[in-house]
């Protein structure tokens, strides 16, 4: 019988090791695609800017593509727009370029929520296409078309998946900055702004990656993947204080003194650089994102796949916890659950 090969673009970031751990377990022979040598739980290793192109052989037997590969969401660099289209547009053109020669049996491309606009108060499904907002979601959504218009043109099964914030073990970003404020006891007094937001763990949107993988139609699907339990940033400030033993109740600051200080901050941002902007705790992009809700409804999913995210958003914050207590870093030091 012969071995399934799944190529993983993006293999060595945060949702790529998790999924070729799990895609080793499952019998697979991964061979994961980065630019820069790092060890992890993959078969073979192939170096690339995929932007610059593929190499000729990383799709040979090639049976299942994950392209992960990305930049991740920091819009306050020096030329977005550009440094967006280059690793996200050019980067996936590239990539089906190359699968067209050998027309692997499934592609998995994972996108985000970003790829439209944030939906307000209304819980969006599948069926809410507005526009992006930023360079990044428009970067990612010209993606999603040339992966759409591959699997036609070439009649193999294609998938997009759109996550909202993926929490777990080993994340970045505004999360890690959280909990590590939390943890040490630091103050974060943020007032409650009634923000639903979703979320998915990383170790599901792995299980969903794969779960789509399998469909077997020549057709072309975009699913949000999402925890049906959403929580407010003010929620999930307090979970994680009481986790670190301290008061989950803090005094708070009302909320137009923090648009004051993001604005003041975006103001000296806009001064100093892309250099003094990723030293501060916080900017206006930053704010948004802490104060928006941003709730997806992800029952198409269900309804086509039978997949439904079963780990929450505390369960998460566990899982991160427990990274960070044992390695002192927040990254994981093995990557367990289904």
């Amino acid at each position: 019988m012969t071995v399934p090969v799944a190529l993983v673009t993006g293999a060595s970031g945060f949702v790529g090791r998790y999924l070729c751990e799990r895609l080793q377990r499952d019998g697979m022979f991964v061979r994961g695609l980065f630019r820069s040598s790092a060890a992890g739980p993959w078969d073979e290793c192939v170096l690339a800017d995929l932007a610059d192109g593929v190499p000729d052989d990383a799709l040979a037997g090639v049976t299942h593509v994950f392209h992960l590969a990305g930049r991740a969401h920091a819009m306050a660099l020096p030329n977005a727009a550009a440094a967006h289209t280059r690793a996200t547009v050019v980067a996936t053109e590239r990539l089906l370029e190359a699968c067209a020669a050998g027309c692997p049996q499934s592609l998995v491309y994972l996108s985000s929520t970003k790829a439209v606009a944030d939906p307000g108060a209304r819980v969006a499904d599948e069926r809410w296409t507005a526009a992006p907002g930023d360079a990044y979601g428009v970067a990612k959504r010209r993606a999603e078309d040339h992966v759409f218009a591959f699997g036609v043109r070439h009649r193999i099964p294609v998938a997009v998946l759109r996550p909202p914030m993926v929490l777990g073990a080993g994340v970045k970003g505004n999360a890690a900055r959280l909990l590590d404020r939390a943890m040490c006891g630091r103050s974060i007094p943020l007032p409650e702004f009634g923000n639903p937001r979703s979320m998915v763990h990383v170790l599901d949107l792995v299980a969903a990656l794969i779960r789509v993988s399998e469909l077997r139609e020549p057709r072309q699907r975009c699913y949000f993947v999402a925890h049906p339990e959403p929580f407010t940033t003010r929620e999930l400030i307090d979970h994680m204080r009481a986790v670190g033993g301290f008061p989950s109740r803090e005094p708070v600051l009302p909320g137009w003194m923090w648009g004051l200080a993001a604005g003041c901050a975006e103001a000296l941002a806009r001064v100093g650089g892309a250099t003094l902007r990723e030293r501060m705790p916080l900017d206006w992009e930053r704010f948004q994102r802490l104060r928006e809700p941003a709730q997806f409804d992800a029952s198409l999913l269900e309804a086509e796949t039978g997949f439904v995210a079963a780990r929450g958003w505390r369960e998460a914050i566990a899982d991160m916890v427990q990274a960070r207590s044992t390695t002192g870093s927040g990254r994981p030091t093995r990557c367990d659950g289904r």
